[in-house]
């Protein structure tokens, strides 16, 4: 007997989710014998249902949400002894995951689209006792981003992002970190560093040129600037997409790094998948090919 957990987040996609959820319901139907519908009211609902369905042998989580329920969902699945595969329809601002698997951003067509028969792996983060799915950000450009207004995002969508991160390019500030790697340590001074489990970033694709959601690594970057035109000039090196170090921008593709503040009372933005964290130290990993996951058609599928 198949059965698969759907959660809804009901104030995703302008509130316009449950409408959503009852065509993804009816296809859920038609594959699985039996559909459990559960509705999101706080912060960690999606975690808790996700881990129940973990708990009673549940063949498939779906989510119907943002960035941020699919993020929590996930973190309810990780490190589980039994992990139901995973799908999600995409409903949030950005939705990097789901540029990342090949999913409309279209409900409507992206439910028409999903194949039960066609999933791959899916690398997930762990970042000290907590986890992510696609990104972290380390500086003030980041955390501006993750503390967009709600009103902003209605009102630009993506560019909502662009404006508040470019206000904080403006308001220039360094940190120094300690990073390491390997047992090997090194002094970085940055505005920014990003850590990564795909392509894309805050819905700009390929970012990372060669990153994949299943290989493995976490591909960390820097930028490697001291001064307001430093960081000006390290925007074309990112947007083309980082695939090495250049003169502007430090990469490593790697499995574990452990990052702290020299400047204990240096007070550094941290978000985690539109999350803000705890301050440092962190020490992140990647948990490779950890959960299946449902994607969209490769272009040589369509």
């Amino acid at each position: 007997m198949k059965k698969a957990m759907l959660i809804v987040n009901p104030t995703a996609g302008k509130e316009k989710a449950p409408e959503f959820a009852k065509q993804l319901e009816k296809k859920l139907n038609s594959y699985f014998d039996e559909v459990l519908l559960k509705e999101t009211q706080k912060p960690l609902d999606a975690t808790r249902f996700a881990r129940q369905a973990c708990d009673d042998h549940f063949d498939s989580v779906f989510v119907m949400g943002g960035d941020g329920t699919v993020s929590e969902a996930i973190s309810g699945l990780a490190e589980q002894n039994h992990r139901p595969k995973f799908g999600f329809i995409p409903m949030g601002t950005t939705n990097d995951m789901g540029h990342s698997l090949n999913l409309s951003m279209d409900p409507t067509t992206a439910i028409e689209a999903l194949d039960f028969e066609r999933t791959t792996k899916l690398d997930v983060g762990k970042v000290n006792d907590e986890y992510f799915m696609n990104v972290i950000g380390i500086g003030d450009i980041p955390y501006a981003v993750n503390n967009t207004s709600i009103e902003k995002k209605a009102k630009l969508g993506h560019a909502a992002y662009i404006v508040d991160a470019f206000k904080e390019i403006l308001d220039y500030k360094t940190h120094t970190f300690v990073t390491t790697v390997d047992q090997i340590s090194r002094e970085i001074e940055t505005s920014l560093i990003i850590i990564a489990l795909g392509p894309v970033v805050g819905g700009f694709e390929n970012v990372f040129k060669y990153a994949r959601v299943n290989d493995g690594k976490l591909h960390f970057a820097y930028i490697k600037d001291k001064n307001f035109f430093d960081t000006v000039k390290a925007l074309p090196d990112v947007l083309k997409g980082i695939e090495k170090s250049t003169k502007a921008i430090g990469y490593k593709a790697l499995e574990h790094i452990s990052i702290e503040s020299v400047d204990e009372d240096d007070k550094v933005g941290i978000s985690a998948d539109g999350d803000n964290l705890d301050q440092m130290p962190l020490d992140i990993r990647v948990l490779a090919s950890h959960i299946d996951v449902y994607r969209g058609p490769y272009q040589d599928e369509v």
